[in-house]
């Protein structure tokens, strides 16, 4: 039977392979380009250990506290907050596909200097919270709107009723996108980082890829992995990356190698097959005109994660949004150099201040 199976899929994607070949039409959007300054506000990068230990875990410490709170169908959802006596503004950070709140913990450390309580959150299926997979490293996701009502939940909750900006990358970027769209009316400012507005899906065009998930899906394959992704390997990570001379990126393979409870590595056919769903329904244009709030989205140059077009698509038509360009930098920009680093917290900073 399952042989059986493989070949109809097969069958239908040579049929179909011809008419799907032609590529989704690419929109072409100019951003303002984030000039690098000579200024340096981040951290030794050279002792990263020693920088992170001694420096930005004590600090943080100060703020933090943890705890739990009940996302969609009860899942339990980690969160840490970072609260400030009199903060210029509240800033929920919304991280990205495989990633969790200790990821961000320079960055947390750079928002609470500038005066910005922070408050960020495992999203289902992430570092802490509820896995819904049998397979522990996998991210699994019934419905792409799970996340956003996620969001909504924590804000309601967690966060104070206050001055609120948003902080999403990548997958994180297209949650804080469908929240604009679905709730124009709560944030003040938010920053779309890298979001996940077109998936790489190289070698396979994005309509071929996308006809594999649906046919897989419909075979009952929808807690399996996609092609390419497996169980997290560290060495493979250090091996392979684009990021293996960045000493950022080292530090939270070695840090996630140390934790494995946190760790997700790799996509179900579900996850991307609601992921795409959700990416048509962001660009949608009757949904991007009902955004309100303002925004700034980085595209970062040498990125290979996720494709350019749908970026410039969203910020050619939402009037509030304006986009920025980083140059030299890949799609993890937390794991950049100081000299990239420290151009954009520089630009972010300013960006937060005006709003």
């Amino acid at each position: 039977m399952k042989k059986s199976k493989k070949v109809l899929v097969s069958a239908i994607l040579a049929a179909l392979i011809f008419y799907l070949i032609s590529n989704d039409k690419d929109y072409k959007c100019k951003g303002e380009e984030v000039m690098q300054t000579q200024n340096n506000i981040c951290v030794d990068e050279n002792e990263y250990e020693k920088s992170m230990e001694q420096i930005i875990l004590p600090f943080i410490s100060q703020y933090e506290s943890t705890g739990y709170f009940k996302g969609v169908d009860d899942v339990n959802l980690f969160y840490r907050k970072f609260e400030l006596e009199n903060p210029k503004a509240s800033i929920v950070i919304v991280h990205g596909f495989t990633e969790n709140t200790q990821i961000y913990n320079e960055l947390i450390y750079y928002m609470l200097k500038q005066n910005y309580s922070v408050y960020i959150y495992d999203q289902r299926c992430h570092g802490a919270s509820d896995r819904l997979s049998e397979t522990y490293n996998m991210v699994y996701v019934k419905k792409f709107s799970d996340y956003t009502q996620d969001l909504k939940k924590f804000i309601d909750e967690i966060v104070p009723n206050s001055k609120l900006f948003l902080y999403g990358h990548s997958m994180g970027g297209a949650v804080v996108a469908d929240f604009l769209e679905t709730y124009p009316d709560i944030a003040n400012f938010a920053v779309l980082s890298a979001p996940m507005l077109q998936i790489f899906t190289k070698p396979y065009p994005p309509k071929i890829a996308n006809l594999y998930t649906e046919v897989e899906n419909l075979i009952g394959a929808d807690k399996k992995y996609c092609p390419g992704h497996s169980d997290f390997d560290k060495d493979k990570h250090l091996n392979d990356s684009v990021y293996k001379n960045y000493t950022r990126y080292i530090y939270f393979i070695n840090f996630e190698a140390q934790h494995p409870q946190l760790i997700t590595n790799g996509a179900s056919f579900a996850w991307l097959k609601q992921s795409t769903l959700a990416i048509k329904k962001i660009l949608n244009p009757e949904n991007m005109e009902k955004i309100k709030t303002p925004c700034a989205m980085f595209q970062y140059e040498n990125d290979k994660t996720v494709m350019p077009s749908g970026q410039n698509k969203f910020a050619s038509s939402v009037k509030t949004c304006k986009l920025y360009t980083i140059k030299d930098c890949e799609h993890n920009i937390y794991y950049m150099d100081n000299k990239i680093l420290s151009s954009y917290l520089q630009k972010i900073f300013e960006l937060f201040d005006a709003h």
